[in-house]
């Protein structure tokens, strides 16, 4: 027979530790608690006990002594069992609740650790790319810098060319000119003498 009180305090007890409804149900029922018990103590309204003799109709009732001492001994010592039984079902599941919890912590860290790997890398690997590419717009750059400057230095080589023929040819046109415009003159000259 269960002692009501006790069973109630236990469910308090389990209930105080953060336990779910169903680990106290499930730790109940493990101490052979029938279903329909379990709800009554679960909702909080115990249902007794059936008589020993529903569970095992064809079992003579043992005999009843005048000796209430050794009936009180032996529910004493169904209670303490139950209540060992009780106390080592919560320590397990507490256990297993923090082993649980600290397996949750630590796929926790090793994901965060895997993510900031794996960013590490990216970032790496971007800072190569953008290095890789500013030596490429530099080397780009340059070697475009040179070609212009290069192919500026010729035509000014070109140009300066062209001037100094421009030029040799402006005095030739001169010195020819000049020789004309004295060759007319000499020409006026002369046929104004002879008129």
């Amino acid at each position: 027979m269960v002692n009501e009180e006790i069973v109630s305090n236990t469910i308090q007890k389990m209930r105080d530790a953060g336990l779910s409804e169903n680990v106290i149900a499930s730790t109940l029922s493990d101490l052979g608690l029938t279903p329909a018990q379990v709800q009554g103590y679960l909702t909080g309204k115990a249902k007794p006990s059936p008589p020993p003799n529903a569970y095992a109709p064809n079992l003579p009732k043992p005999p009843l002594s005048s000796d209430d001492d050794e009936m009180g001994s032996m529910s004493d010592l169904d209670h303490e069992m139950m209540a060992t039984r009780t106390s080592e079902k919560v320590v397990q599941r507490l256990d297993e609740r923090e082993t649980l919890a600290n397996e949750e912590a630590s796929l926790k860290d090793n994901i965060t650790h895997i993510a900031l790997e794996q960013h590490g890398q990216q970032l790496h690997d971007t800072h190569q790319a953008v290095i890789e590419l500013h030596d490429k717009i530099d080397s780009a750059s340059l070697d475009t810098l040179s070609n212009r400057v290069s192919g500026l230095n010729a035509r000014v080589d070109s140009l300066s060319k062209d001037v100094s023929d421009t030029k040799a040819l402006a005095g030739a046109l001169q010195t020819l000119l000049q020789k004309i415009l004295e060759t007319n003159q000499q020409l006026l000259f002369e046929m104004k003498n002879k008129k």
